[in-house]
């Protein structure tokens, strides 16, 4: 295996190990408590899978044990946002604190948080903030 992949599987555990306690000290937090059910299962699965590129809906309404048409459905009587806008503003959100707080670069959060290629990552980002990554980050 090669150097570059063994950083990011070390970053990869380091950052589940941080996911995992950062699930248990927060969930008892008020504005969490009053999301409705769903959403908060939901996010706690994305949340669990977030650096699986595959993640996706079928996925999450597996987890869930129902159809992803009842899922879809469900889902837009309790949020505004769908439910992959939800997956890639957790994917962004996550990608941008790694990047602060853990000091990865750009390249080995967005493998992190679960996207193959960091140009998609890059257009995704651009295509939601306007601005690319290192754009955002000069900004912010």
């Amino acid at each position: 295996s090669k150097p570059v992949e063994n950083n990011i599987l070390l970053t990869q555990i380091k950052v589940l190990l941080r996911r995992e306690r950062l699930l248990k000290e927060t969930s008892n937090i008020l504005v969490e408590a009053q999301q409705p059910p769903l959403v908060k299962e939901v996010k706690e699965i994305i949340h669990r899978h977030l650096g699986n590129p595959d993640l996706s809906v079928d996925l999450i309404a597996e987890s869930l044990a129902t159809s992803s048409a009842t899922l879809y459905r469900n889902w837009k009587k309790v949020s505004e946002l769908s439910i992959n806008k939800t997956i890639a503003k957790m994917r962004f959100d996550e990608a941008l604190k790694l990047i602060r707080e853990e000091e990865l670069n750009i390249t080995e959060a967005s493998y992190v948080v679960g996207f193959r290629e960091v140009s998609y990552f890059s257009r995704a980002f651009k295509k939601e903030f306007g601005l690319s990554p290192q754009e955002y980050l000069k900004e912010h």
